[in-house]
């Protein structure tokens, strides 16, 4: 297992105080995560570590995955269909990051515009992770924010967790 990611979940798991989620972008526990062309697959690979170390020590709450996808000032909505339109889709600029979140998912929320993606090739078990893409417009910013969450199934909108 990758240290960095095992310590910044112990880490979380130490913490007295757990507050509200915690992120790590993926560039940030390895410098092979660096480059875009290892993105998707690297990141799905941290997410799968990160889960299985949560269950194994027992920290309750959820794990995630996020992915800034390209945006502008209207809705560009899904517009990939394979792993490989939607790395033409990344926010080059924005590596992307594992998320922790104790108890309220952001997904959960009826503030937010999401739709579930069926993305031909995606190096995950669908049958366990859902894609799900949020497109929003946070007030004063011109530009419609696109991401893309990689989430356990069990945590899709509509089921309680």
């Amino acid at each position: 297992m990758n240290t960095v990611l095992r310590d910044w979940l112990d880490a979380i798991a130490s913490s007295a105080e757990q507050g509200g989620f915690k992120d790590v972008h993926v560039d940030q526990l390895g410098r092979q995560y660096k480059p875009l062309v290892g993105w998707i697959k690297g990141t799905v690979q941290l997410l799968l570590e990160a889960t299985e170390y949560v269950q194994e020590i027992g920290l309750r709450g959820t794990i995630a995955a996020a992915f800034a996808l390209a945006s502008a000032d209207w809705r560009i909505g899904v517009n990939y269909k394979t792993s490989r339109d939607l790395k033409g889709q990344l926010d080059d600029m924005t590596p992307p990051s594992l998320y922790y979140f104790p108890d309220v998912l952001p997904w959960h929320s009826e503030e937010w515009d999401y739709q579930e993606v069926p993305i031909a090739n995606f190096p995950i078990d669908l049958s366990k992770w859902s894609l799900l893409q949020m497109e929003h417009r946070r007030e004063g910013d011109p530009a419609y924010g696109r991401t893309l969450w990689v989430i356990p199934i069990a945590s899709r909108p509509g089921v309680e967790v």
